[in-house]
């Protein structure tokens, strides 16, 4: 006859380990979630300038900031289901710092996930993208020409970065996306500069 009593207690510690990660990953999820809606929400803000003051959007960006350190602390063992969540901040707080500092953070200033920095600076050009029509349709050409120009720098540098999507996941469509909107972006400026 088997004993079962040892299976028991293992399987109820088991148990107890699993409702552990379960717990953590519940974290993870919400706190990703609210991560990727307060980018879009920072993006948004600094896409609306005139709407909102530099404060609000300061104040918008360090609860942002906050939000990822917390993510940092416990996303061990989960870091698939947060790379999402760190690309948005990465793509917002570039965003931020492009058009309200007016200046281009690296890697390292921002210290986050390799995989998660690229992936958010391709976004970053769609971000661009629609502030260079903003400027071409407001007639500002010389800053429409500067942010053509840094879209154009990003897809240059990193246009050479050929990895499986097991690496970085939707790495070519991210360079797709970007190669595209350049594109468009350097004929609009022709037909404008033509008219």
């Amino acid at each position: 006859m088997f004993l079962f009593s040892d299976i028991k207690k293992d399987i109820a510690d088991i148990k107890k380990y699993l409702l552990k990660r379960q717990n953590n990953f519940d974290k993870i999820l919400n706190e990703s979630k609210l991560i990727v809606r307060e980018a879009a929400e920072l993006i948004t803000m600094v896409h609306n300038i005139n709407l909102n003051s530099k404060k609000a959007m300061q104040n918008k960006l360090k609860y942002l900031e906050k939000r990822v350190k917390n993510l940092k602390r416990i996303d061990k063992e989960f870091e698939y289901y947060t790379l999402q969540a760190y690309q948005e901040y990465v793509e917002a707080k570039l965003f931020f710092e492009i058009k309200i500092n007016n200046k281009f953070l690296s890697h390292s200033s921002i210290n986050i996930r390799p995989e998660a920095y690229l992936l958010g600076l391709l976004d970053l050009v769609g971000e661009l993208n629609r502030e260079f029509i903003d400027s071409l349709r407001k007639s500002n050409i010389k800053i429409a020409e500067t942010y053509l120009d840094i879209m154009i720098e990003i897809s240059d540098l990193t246009r050479p970065l050929r990895f499986s999507s097991a690496l970085i996941p939707d790495i070519r469509k991210k360079q797709d996306v970007s190669r595209i909107l350049i594109e468009h972006a350097s004929n609009e400026l022709l037909l404008y500069k033509k008219n």
